[in-house]
């Protein structure tokens, strides 16, 4: 089939190559009379990384853009407000994207000096593409690709009806290895909490920031500056914030800065006519508040490409066509329209900063789109309320039975944590005969000898913790925010006290795990000190309710109210009895027990945990894990009887 693409944007290009690599011969149009590679920066995310990087060669691809790991928001007075660990996203310069993309493919593919200007028709369907330099291209398939203001849009549908411009942005480059070397792998913005005025900065490449302020013009025209002096609009904005912003602004030239004037336009009834079809922005575009334009370019075109024939399988009609094309609006329209709204409402949020506390506003970075959740019906469900502390070792020592029930069962059960106040603090405390820091020490040891979960016991020794209630009531900081996130959150405090010898009472360390469990730190550290401080003296009330004595506690119920009670460790065929005994149609799911299946579920693993969930043998599992170190996908902490293993890759993202 002979496609004609107009537009040598990510979004052309990246059809360009996919549709020749299916076999159909595939020409790009560009008005601009060379690579049009001008343009700032932009974010992506995961999901476009992935089909960026299948489109060229994979060296060019790892040695663009500069990974950006975390998003910090503070408020003009330089307060924190979010503190979130980012993966996997990436900042890159327009024009090293487009050299990339046009590198796959040959010269003759994409033609210049040639802007679209009409469509001759016949028998209703479109038969030759007319452009301005009065040339004509005759094909099968024609894809309007022409961005924004889309001349091929236009033809098809007739005048865009966009939306008001509301709001401006100055867009920049810093080129400064001192502040590149300081926002590393960080972006950075600041909102003023009163003004609709925010500035962004992150770095594009080796070496340069690029530099976003965001404002509303009427505070500009208010003040007599006129759209085209950049350097006095940053100075008379900026001029309340941090002095951070200050340096970064004060390297800006101003050589290349220009103002971007945000716009979009409703959700079009449908992307194609006859036997032509648009991507990218010339289809759909979301104000740049979402982060994902060229994200969303690279998804059309992969969606577009998976659902055209082979050119192998000859050329499609009209009606074949006609088919394709819906199937192409019902796989994206319901996804580019959502991110129009979440444009909207963050453009709405930032219009009328005192109606929305920055604490409330969503990350401006639209995310992987979530894993629906089949659950079963309730007749199939099982709750068990778990009761449980950060400092509780036989709670650490039934992690492996905890994570196989997880992994056997699934949806069918769910895990409501409670947390146990275990060590309110050590003044007048005898629990169950421990009264001394010591004494816990010599506890750990057995435990750990018992279970062959890694403990170490000497911080008893040396700096005990003062109480278990801080950590504890960062847990539930956490749940606020996600519970499944929680789950992982309680985890790497236990790692962090059991296997690292760390002070998990320190808010520092607190904001670093709650980091690399994908968790916004700032809110936690904020929520400590709030509702999470309520929800975690709601847990002890109900331990006292319920006559929780020990932990682990573990209470099961079933849909008609039936409960069971378990308490400490349990044999695994006890858990599994339990279950069934409550609910007879639970069924057993099947799991990989590949080691690196297990390893990205689970990215951290004792020994035992990976002998139980893998159910190989002793010497297999050993030889497994100690394979996965000499190949550098695990590394491991050690304690002195056994050790943790953390995959290396999860460890380098910052997420273990």
């Amino acid at each position: 089939m002979r496609i004609v693409i107009f537009g040598a944007g990510i979004a052309g290009l990246s059809a360009a190559i996919l549709l020749k690599r299916q076999g159909h011969s595939v020409q790009v149009f560009e008005r601009s009379p060379k690579m049009n590679d001008r343009g700032n920066a932009f974010l992506m995310h995961d999901d476009g990384l992935d089909l960026l990087a299948n489109l060229g060669q994979s060296r060019d691809f790892d040695s663009m853009g500069e990974p950006v790991q975390y998003f910090q928001l503070f408020s003009q007075n330089n307060e924190e407000v979010k503190a979130i660990r980012l993966m996997p996203w990436r900042c890159f310069k327009r024009n090293e994207v487009i050299r990339y993309l046009y590198q796959a493919l040959e010269e003759n593919e994409v033609i210049h000096d040639h802007e679209f200007e009409s469509f001759q028709w016949e028998n209703q369907k479109i038969i030759k593409a007319q452009f301005t330099n009065g040339n004509g291209v005759e094909a099968d398939l024609f894809i309007g690709a022409d961005g924004l203001n889309s001349k091929v849009r236009d033809s098809l549908f007739g005048p865009t009806q966009f939306s008001p411009i509301f709001t401006f942005e100055l867009l920049g480059f810093v080129v400064d290895p001192k502040k590149y070397a300081q926002l590393k792998g960080q972006f950075k913005k600041f909102q003023h909490r009163e003004k609709s005025i925010a500035f962004g900065v992150l770095p594009a490449a080796k070496n340069e920031l690029i530099t976003v302020l965001q404002f509303d013009p009427k505070i500009i025209a208010e003040a007599g500056i006129q759209e085209d002096n950049h350097s006095a609009i940053a100075e008379y904005l900026l001029a309340d914030f941090p002095d951070f912003v200050q340096e970064i602004m004060a390297l800006q030239t101003y050589k290349d800065t220009y103002i971007w004037k945000t716009r979009d336009f409703d959700l079009i009834p449908e992307f194609h006519k006859s036997n032509a079809v648009l991507l990218g922005d010339s289809a759909h575009v979301a104000l740049p508040f979402s982060s994902s334009g060229t994200t969303n370019a690279l998804l059309d075109s992969l969606a577009l490409a998976s659902l055209l024939p082979e050119a192998s399988l000859g050329q499609p009609s009209l009606k074949d066509l006609d088919h394709v094309f819906k199937k192409f609006y019902k796989k994206r329209a319901e996804e580019v329209e959502a991110q129009i709204s979440f444009g909207r409402k963050l453009k709405d949020q930032f219009l009328q900063p005192k109606s929305h506390p920055l604490e409330g506003q969503k990350v401006p970075l639209v995310k992987r789109r979530p894993v629906k959740i089949n659950r079963p019906p309730v007749d199939r469900r099982i709750k068990i309320t778990y009761f449980t502390d950060p400092i509780c070792s036989t709670c650490w020592a039934i992690q492996p039975q905890l994570r196989k029930l997880v992994l056997e069962y699934g949806h069918q059960i769910q895990i409501d944590y409670r947390m146990g106040g275990l060590l309110p603090k050590w003044h007048e405390y005898n629990r169950h005969g421990i009264t001394d820091p010591k004494q816990v020490a010599v506890h750990w040891e057995e435990v750990e000898a018992k279970s062959e979960m890694p403990i170490n016991g000497e911080i008893w020794r040396t700096d005990p913790p003062s109480s278990s209630y801080p950590p504890s009531i960062a847990f539930k900081a956490a749940q606020l925010q996600n519970p499944e996130k929680a789950i992982i959150f309680l985890r790497k405090i236990r790692e962090a006290l059991f296997v690292a010898q760390k002070d998990i009472i320190d808010k520092g360390l607190l904001y670093e795990i709650a980091l690399s469990s994908a968790l916004d730190a700032a809110q936690i550290v904020r929520d400590i000190e709030g509702a999470a401080q309520d929800n975690f003296f709601q847990d002890i009330a109900l331990c006292t309710k319920l006559n929780i004595e020990f932990l682990p506690t573990l209470i099961f119920s079933n849909h008609r109210g039936e409960t069971r009670r378990l308490v400490g460790e349990n044999d695994y065929s006890i858990l599994q009895k339990t279950l069934q005994d409550l609910n007879p149609n639970l069924k057993l799911l099947d799991y990989s027990r590949d080691i690196r299946d297990l390893f990205t579920r689970y990215p951290s693993m004792s020994f035992k945990e990976y002998l139980y969930l893998s159910g190989v043998s002793r010497e297999k599992a050993s030889a497994d894990l100690d394979n996965m170190c000499l190949s550098g996908e695990l590394t491991t902490w050690e304690t002195q009887r056994t050790k943790l293993y953390l995959s290396t890759v999860k460890l380098e993202q910052g997420f273990v």
